[in-house]
């Protein structure tokens, strides 16, 4: 683990063992330290943090049930909505079609639904507190970790009801758990750049810090490769801990690539599979508060799963049925 920058080694140490960096720590580490110093620095934290189970890392199998692809919201990095007016293409799912995919999900060995879609402009909190009862009732051996605060702001709005109650009213119906979707980029730039129409990086997490406080925990993401700055990744991160800190609701933070096909901001990626490894590595070691870090390997491919197991990750996500 040494380096020429002593006080990158010591930074290093520090947080291996388990004590935190600064941003401008994890900055500079995330920009200049050593690739294999910074892995070795993520998996010691991975393995003091498991120090039980480190030989093993984590799966589920899920289905990912996408209801609508009706979206008000048209963010420029997705090659999945159609614009409400939009007859040819927007399509929406019955609960025949829905419960049929749940029954699939569990005679092929899943545990967890992945209820996401468009935020369609007719669908309030009726229409998901009506969906959750009706899996709930047919499968109460599926949990269901789905949504993110974008569609908790969004049927708040359709309903006319607080957010507040929202969340009760769907986690009473059958929500167990959100997803982190929608957090893409949380710093303001980037994340106006690619979903101006979305609420603001600090909305969703005030969102997702209520949700905690009613008992609903959470993943967290980040969608990295649209152009922003690597000091705009770190604050992404800052913002999470900071939350994390007062809820301690965020169960796992999940980074993922962009995928240029097929949408409005098209480009390419602009996070390699290097920088990839680095945000795993740095997320460990500075999300100290966060007990999961997650390898994306269904964005960047199965030989990066399996590195970023060696890189601080300590779980797979799901052998995803359907997306």
């Amino acid at each position: 683990m040494a380096h020429p920058n002593s006080h990158l080694t010591a930074a290093l140490e520090r947080a291996a063992t388990g004590g935190r960096l600064t941003p401008e720590e994890a900055l500079e580490l995330y920009r200049d330290a050593p690739l294999h110093a910074l892995g070795e620095a993520a998996d010691a934290a991975r393995r003091r943090r498991f120090a039980d189970t480190a030989h093993l890392a984590t799966y589920i199998i899920e289905r990912n049930i996408n209801y609508t692809n009706v979206c008000v919201t048209a963010c420029k990095f997705c090659a999945f909505y159609a614009a409400p007016k939009d007859t040819e293409k927007g399509w929406t799912r019955d609960l025949d079609d829905i419960l049929r995919r749940c029954a699939e999900t569990v005679e092929l060995g899943g545990t967890q639904i992945m209820f996401q879609g468009g935020h369609h402009p007719d669908y309030g909190v009726e229409y998901y507190e009506s969906m959750f009862r009706a899996i709930k009732e047919a499968f109460p051996q599926l949990v269901i970790h789905s949504l993110g605060a974008s569609e908790v702001e969004h049927m708040a709005k359709v309903s006319g009801v607080s957010v507040e109650e929202a969340i009760t009213r769907i986690h009473e119906a059958g929500l167990d758990s959100f997803a982190g979707a929608g957090a893409e980029l949380l710093p303001e730039r980037p994340r106006k750049a690619i979903a101006p129409l979305k609420e603001s990086g600090e909305r969703w997490l005030e969102i997702m810090e209520t949700a905690h406080r009613l008992g609903v925990e959470s993943t967290t993401t980040m969608l990295m490769g649209t152009g922003e700055t690597n000091a705009e990744r770190i604050e992404h991160l800052r913002m999470i801990r900071d939350v994390q800190d007062r809820t301690g609701g965020f169960r796992a933070f999940i980074p993922y690539t962009y995928q240029p096909e097929n949408n409005k901001l098209k480009g390419q990626t602009q996070a390699t599979p290097l920088e990839y490894l680095r945000m795993i590595a740095i997320a460990r070691l500075f999300l100290d508060n966060v007990a999961h870090i997650q390898g994306s390997w269904l964005t960047t491919g199965k030989e990066m799963g399996q590195l970023s197991l060696h890189y601080g990750a300590d779980d797979l996500g799901s052998i995803m049925l359907e997306e």
